[in-house]
């Protein structure tokens, strides 16, 4: 997960992932300068369970709905 960095990003991730019925099992982030984009960028890796049946696409487009900057990837384990 990738984007500008704000105060909350972390909460609004979250309560994202807990509205599609997944959990956040791992979540490592951090912030970094980005002199070319003009603002921090923040970058998570997280380990996340989704519900039987649902898709990784389902998770992607809701993370991504937040924000227009947000890049998020999913692979599977």
């Amino acid at each position: 997960i990738t984007g500008n960095d704000r105060p909350g990003i972390v909460q609004e991730l979250a309560a994202v992932i807990r509205h599609k019925g997944a959990n956040i099992t791992h979540l490592n982030s951090r912030q970094q300068s980005a002199p070319n984009w003009g603002v921090p960028i923040f970058s998570a890796f997280a380990t996340v369970t989704l519900p039987i049946g649902m898709h990784k696409d389902n998770v992607i487009e809701a993370l991504e709905s937040i924000t227009s900057d947000l890049i998020v990837d999913i692979e599977p384990e």
